[in-house]
């Protein structure tokens, strides 16, 4: 790695610290994701792990790239098949993680999108009792050389806690990836989690430094706004 990795990654915690603030409407964070990437990174194929209900900044920002959309959770289903009609792309209805095996995942009744292989900490719990459901999972480049999708990538990742191992079950994909964007926890959300610095430090080690901040989400707890969870952007080191 050359030195500039170690540096830049500083820069970049620096910049998480000035704006942990850093909030607006939902309209000005999606342009601000949107203005962060759209015609910085020569991408074929956006690959989205945990897409929910849609990323809709990423497919705006590379309209005319090929969608990826890594989504297991059942109740998404109508979201993807309204994405794909507007978007070239496919959807890969299985987990990704570090190993090929069944696990599995704790189902939000009431918010799907909270749902994750990890027991929630007291910060997140909801109160509500999630659904066990027996899910697949596969390493993502192992469908990345099934698929054969055109490179380079884009990847963005969001699975409430589960990031590393994700990360872990993508090195060939990662190797050929202009740009990441991760949702990385600042506050312990969840037994097990991945940390921010397991974080950085595995992206160090395969290559990349974090070089911007998107978005910070706040949690309040007895009148005290903590920051909880943050959307960053990582690049090459080249």
């Amino acid at each position: 790695m050359s030195r500039g990795g170690p540096e830049r990654e500083r820069r970049g915690l620096r910049r998480l610290i000035r704006h942990f603030r850093r909030g607006g409407t939902d309209r000005e964070r999606h342009e601000r994701f949107v203005t962060a990437l759209a015609g910085r990174f020569p991408v074929a194929t956006v690959i989205d792990v945990g897409v929910g209900h849609g990323t809709p900044w990423l497919y705006e920002a590379f309209p005319d790239a090929y969608h990826v959309l890594v989504e297991p959770v059942a109740e998404f289903r109508p979201d993807i098949e309204r994405i794909l009609e507007t978007y070239a792309g496919e959807h890969v209805d299985v987990a990704v993680g570090a190993t090929d095996e069944t696990r599995r995942m704790n189902v939000e009744p009431h918010r799907p999108t909270r749902s994750s292989f990890l027991e929630r900490t007291e910060l997140t719990r909801t109160g509500d009792v999630p659904e066990s459901r027996e899910m697949r999972l596969r390493p993502l480049d192992d469908i990345a050389a099934e698929q054969n999708w055109p490179p380079p990538f884009g990847l963005k990742v969001d699975v409430e806690g589960a990031e590393i191992e994700v990360l872990k079950g993508a090195p060939e994909v990662l190797a050929r990836c202009e740009f990441l964007v991760v949702e990385a926890s600042l506050a312990e959300r969840f037994h097990g989690g991945t940390q921010l610095k397991t974080l950085t430090h595995h992206l160090a080690q395969c290559g990349f430094a974090m070089t911007d901040i998107l978005h910070v989400g706040f949690t309040r707890r007895a009148r005290i706004r903590r920051p909880q969870r943050s959307d960053l952007l990582f690049t090459p080191v080249r």
